[in-house]
Order: structure tokens, then C-alpha cells, then sequence
């Protein structure tokens, strides 16, 4: 009896072995974003511009509000609306 459980465990961990493949490796890009210091811990800067979306982010309760300056740069902010607070940096996405 031992034998006909222990043959059927072996033939699915064999399976499951075979089956498995190596993820590749992300490819490395060059990270050229400004990540500058937020100007205000209570409030978000007019020079930001208009808000034009809000997205969650896989952090519990963060989400990211985008912004886009008159200059059509895109500003990030996060956001912890669990604890009604701004992250502690902001992230420039420049438009060319």
C-alpha cells in the first residue's frame, strides 16, 4: 500500500520539475527621472498644474496623483490616504 501512494507523489513532484522554467533576468534601463524633495508636507503646489488622473499603487492605501505643468512636464505625487499624508518625494517627467 505504501508503495501505490509514494508512486503517484514522485510522478507529480517529477512533473512539476520538468514543467518549471527560469524566469529571465528585467532588462536594465538607465533611470533619467527627476526625483526632487516635495516643497510642502500638507499641501500640493499650484506650479504642479492640473490634476489630470489618480492611480492606485501596489502599497496598501497609496495611490499617485499625476499632474501636468503649464510646461507640459508630468509631476507625480504620492499619496498615504489611510494616514492623510503626501509621500516625501515627488517624480518630474519631462516631455519633449
Amino acid at each position: 500500500m505504501r508503495k501505490s501512494t509514494i508512486i503517484p507523489l514522485v510522478v507529480a513532484a517529477t512533473c512539476l520539475t520538468v514543467s518549471c522554467q527560469k524566469i529571465q533576468e528585467p532588462v536594465k534601463v538607465e533611470a533619467n527621472l527627476r526625483i526632487a524633495t516635495a516643497q510642502f508636507t500638507d499641501a500640493i503646489p499650484v506650479a504642479y498644474g492640473q490634476l489630470v488622473a489618480v492611480t492606485a499603487s501596489p502599497d496598501p492605501y497609496v495611490a499617485a496623483l499625476w499632474f501636468r505643468k503649464p510646461d507640459e512636464t508630468i509631476v507625480v505625487v504620492r499619496i498615504n490616504y489611510a494616514r492623510g499624508e503626501l509621500g516625501p518625494n515627488v517624480t518630474e517627467i519631462p516631455r519633449r
